[in-house]
């Protein structure tokens, strides 16, 4: 089963997981990953209800909306209850597994905490390595802290000897993984006993090709601010209706000015968003209407010297690897640049990583076309040396942005196995983690012992009224594997879920 509108709710990642796990809104500390280890104050907010509160069931942080970076803190209180709770409280068991947790930090990369290889297999057996094919326990899909890039790929094995050995990260790392321990799961009495594998992703962000992390070069989506903001939106299901929205939660403010000017980029926190010079820290009490408060961006970059850029005598094209499709645009200067160039068409080739090892290196090839202000191909004067591109303003920069929220993590999409799913079904229904939640919570009938807000077992935003979980359009074969129909918790489930879509109209 394909879910191909399947949302995350914020970036970067931690907030992503605490959605999933508790219904609790992202907010700026849980956004940055938990940049102090602090402990969140603050209370539940339970006046009212869910139909007249919309912060109802959430955390509301003793620091403000408007506090500043870090204050808000990451560890929540006890009060705060997730599906692990739920799952106890039902007498049902789990477990949970993270990779590298416990091991200390190797670098100054918050995402590289304990990994020493990256990727693809380890560069030789042993202790730290494996010769199985592929090595599951050195494969990451963080895409940002490998060589390489997620669109090349190569294997050496004893099959295939001569083929070329790739270190890469990201979407080639974890197909192999997933390759390796699917079959695996599958396999297994548990699974075939009415089990489900679902694949999914904390966050997505289409245009990631805009900076230098993969393929610098976006040829999929337009390299500005409108398709940024466009592909980082939100969605879920509320009464039958498929919407670009999710909650924002208390500690987020999302507001405008009178000139509609965002004052808070809203709760996808998206970096790729340039926001206005005037923007400042979040202080409290909160700054005035009309100011730009920061978050989710930057300000329009400044000159930036790419001293290794090169060029021989009469050549149009400057290599440069730091070239990313955003500078297009900005003026250049250096030896051997005419006076009033321009970046002109960025390219950017993959190239296949030589280390197994996190440290350093590009992850392309680049370069770009030297144009004047008409857009025709300048040649260099002399050989090119000091190559600096100009700083952008908000009128040349494509990146900029100041009216408009970045409102959710974009869709991810996600994959689910199940006895119960017909092989190769698609859904175009929008979900995202809190109707994940409210799934799981339905699926394992946790609502005796945990009643939750509403008395149905949904915890925070996964009972949200009228938050559609996974229903029909998922479980498209109630029967399941044979006649037997699979154990009674997971056909209770399944035909839970399937009855509460039947209730919703214009399913």
């Amino acid at each position: 089963m394909l879910l191909k509108n399947y949302y995350g709710t914020g970036h970067f990642s931690l907030d992503n997981y605490i959605s999933m796990v508790s219904g609790q809104a992202t907010q700026p500390d849980t956004q940055s990953d938990c940049p102090l280890y602090d402990n969140m104050t603050g209370k539940v907010d339970t006046s009212w209800n869910l139909w007249t509160n919309k912060d109802y069931g959430q955390l509301v942080s003793a620091a403000g909306a408007n506090a500043a970076p870090g204050t808000n803190g990451c560890v929540y209180p006890s009060s705060v209850q997730t599906l692990f709770n739920q799952l106890d409280a039902a007498h049902v068991s789990w477990k949970g597994y993270a990779q590298d947790l416990g091991n200390t930090d190797t670098g100054s990369n918050t995402h590289d905490a304990g990994a020493q290889y990256c990727g693809a297999p380890y560069a030789s057996p042993g202790p730290t390595g494996s010769t199985a094919y592929p090595n599951p326990g050195s494969s990451d899909a963080h895409d940002a802290v490998c060589h390489g890039n997620n669109l090349s790929g190569g294997w050496a094995s004893p099959t295939t000897p001569n083929a070329p050995v790739n270190y890469t990260g990201g979407l080639y790392a974890s197909d192999l993984f997933l390759e390796h321990v699917i079959p695996e799961i599958e396999s297994s009495p548990a699974f075939k006993d009415g089990g489900l594998i679902d694949i999914t992703f904390d966050e997505a962000f289409p245009p990631f090709t805009y900076s230098g992390n993969s393929v610098a070069n976006s040829t999929i989506v337009a390299p500005d601010a409108q398709t940024s903001v466009a592909s980082d939106t939100a969605g879920e299901n509320l009464f039958g209706r498929n919407v670009h929205y999710e909650p924002t939660g208390p500690n987020t403010p999302l507001a405008k000015s009178a000139s509609g000017q965002e004052l808070y980029p809203g709760p996808g926190d998206n970096s790729y968003v340039d926001r206005p010079a005037n923007c400042v820290a979040q202080t409290v009490p909160s700054k005035p209407a009309g100011s730009c408060l920061l978050g989710g961006g930057s300000n329009p970059p400044g000159a930036r010297t790419d001293a290794t850029a090169t060029a021989a005598s009469g050549s149009t094209v400057i290599t440069d690897n730091a070239a990313v499709a955003t500078d297009k645009g900005r003026s250049v200067t250096g030896n051997g640049i005419p006076g009033g160039s321009y970046v002109g068409t960025v390219t950017d080739t993959p190239v296949t990583a030589t280390q197994p090892n996190q440290d350093g290196g590009t992850v392309d090839a680049g370069s770009f076309t030297l144009v004047s202000a008409s857009g025709h191909p300048v040649a260099a004067t002399g050989p090119v040396s000091g190559v600096t591109l100009g700083a952008q303003t908000p009128a040349t920069d494509p990146l900029y942005d100041y009216g408009d929220a970045t409102n959710g993590g974009g869709d991810t999409g996600s994959v689910l196995i199940s006895p119960y799913i017909k092989p190769g079904s698609v859904s175009t229904t929008y979900y995202n983690h809190y109707s994940w939640l409210r799934t799981m919570e339905d699926l394992f009938s946790v609502s005796k012992a945990s009643p939750g807000l509403d008395g149905k077992g949904h915890l925070a935003y996964a009972a949200q009224p009228g938050l559609v979980p996974f229903g029909t359009d998922v479980f498209t074969n109630p029967r399941g594997y044979g006649s037997g129909g699979g154990p009674h918790v997971a056909s209770a489930g399944v035909l839970g879920a399937a009855a509460a879509a039947r209730q919703v109209p214009d399913r």
